[in-house]
């Protein structure tokens, strides 16, 4: 006789709510990431949104250093994934957001380095 046997992996997830809006980021594993990233079409990059958010944040005494940010993410998400940036050799935590508001649930994976 023939068994099927579920394989049920354990995942990071942080959950945040805020106004109406529930938002839920789960790790990925490398293979997921892969896959996903295969089956999706990229959102443009709005360069000019990354500069006034760089400018914005410049004088922000709060915002989190690389070090701190790395520990903070290993601390969510465990470790790194292995996927490798060789043009600017940094750390990896693929995550799925999932967005929960009136409209409905909204997927997107993010790459976050």
């Amino acid at each position: 006789m023939l068994q099927v046997v579920k394989q049920i992996k354990q995942r990071s997830k942080v959950k945040l709510k805020r106004k109406d809006i529930t938002y839920e980021l789960w790790r990925l594993d490398d293979a997921e990431f892969r896959k996903l990233r295969q089956k999706s079409l990229p959102i443009k990059d709005d360069y000019m949104f990354y500069m006034h958010f760089y400018l914005s944040e410049r004088e922000n005494k709060k915002k989190l250093n690389l070090a701190e940010l790395y520990v903070c993410l290993t601390h969510l998400f465990g470790d790194s994934s292995d996927w490798i940036d060789d043009w600017k050799g940094t750390f990896s935590f693929p995550v799925l957001l999932v967005l929960e508001k009136a409209q409905g649930r909204f997927f997107c994976y993010t790459f976050t380095e």
